[in-house]
């Protein structure tokens, strides 16, 4: 019949945009603190024994960090990135590049996105600051062992687990410790 020709024609017929419109899926968003992370000499990510990298674009906090879980619009110069929300629409201007963002802090007119890392006194490293021994200033992530931590060297593989650390200092035997 007419009619069975018909549906077998349009059956083995490519999709010619005359049937019912299929949902648009949005492309994947890049990551902004996981798809440019720092490298080793060789091109290698740098990472921990966790496989957790470091963000060249995040700010590397603790794991306290607001969650944003959205959309940003981003400019990324030769050493930096700013970033905006997007517009009503979910949109960025035309200079503008879209990332994601889990973590970060809105100040009104700047988004910045944030790299939390796990408190380094909630796994047991930190103790009491040793006699004579000054917290030194800033915060930083550390590489972690059982025993003791190190600062972060980008150029090395860290064998431990990257952790935040608020109060470090050093020892005399040049790890870093974590004051309490």
């Amino acid at each position: 019949t007419v009619l069975t020709t018909i549906l077998t024609i349009f059956a083995i017929v490519p999709d010619l945009g005359w049937g019912p419109a299929q949902a648009a899926t949005e492309p994947e968003v890049p990551d902004l603190c996981t798809d440019d992370v720092y490298l080793d000499p060789d091109g290698v990510p740098l990472q921990d024994s966790d496989g957790t990298q470091l963000s060249r674009h995040c700010t590397w906090t603790d794991e306290d960090a607001p969650v944003w879980a959205d959309q940003v619009c981003c400019e990324f110069g030769p050493d930096s990135v700013s970033c905006t929300p997007t517009n009503t629409n979910g949109e960025c201007t035309a200079i503008q590049v879209k990332r994601w963002c889990d973590f970060a802090e809105y100040d009104g007119a700047q988004v910045e996105c944030l790299q939390p890392f796990p408190s380094a006194c909630n796994s047991g490293v930190c103790g009491e600051l040793p006699v004579g021994t000054q917290p030194e200033e800033g915060s930083a992530p550390l590489c972690c062992y059982p025993g003791g931590c190190y600062e972060l060297e980008f150029d090395e593989y860290c064998g431990g687990l990257f952790q935040w650390c608020d109060s470090p200092f050093t020892n005399g035997d040049g790890t870093v410790g974590c004051a309490d």
